[in-house]
């Protein structure tokens, strides 16, 4: 699903022109960073275009605990099997484990 909306408004908290320049990112579920729904692209007035896809997405997790979250852009049957052909990776994630060993903390 594919919407146009205004994702900064001008109540005086952000001046005008902090924004830059456009910049892609991810759609969250109220801002939870394991919750990736979609992903947008937010331009300097404070538009946005903005691509849903909570419906499709999907998780492969790694060995090492990272994930990737993607979405199925092409696929097929052969027979009973599902054939994936191609996917659009839109999100990676960090395990609470491996991120406390990243940072060097005892779980």
């Amino acid at each position: 699903m594919k919407l146009k909306a205004t994702a900064l408004t001008n109540d005086g908290t952000i001046p005008p022109g902090t924004i830059t320049g456009s910049v892609q990112v991810p759609v969250l579920d109220n801002f939870d960073p394991t919750k990736v729904v979609g992903r947008a692209t937010v331009y300097p007035d404070g538009s946005a275009d903005i691509e849903l896809h909570a419906a499709e997405q999907e998780t492969a997790k790694g060995a090492d605990g990272f994930s990737i979250g993607f979405v199925v852009e092409r696929e097929r049957q052969d027979g009973k099997v599902r054939v994936i052909e191609r996917i659009r990776p839109i999100s990676v994630s960090v395990s609470p484990e491996k991120l406390t060993q990243l940072q060097g903390k005892k779980p």
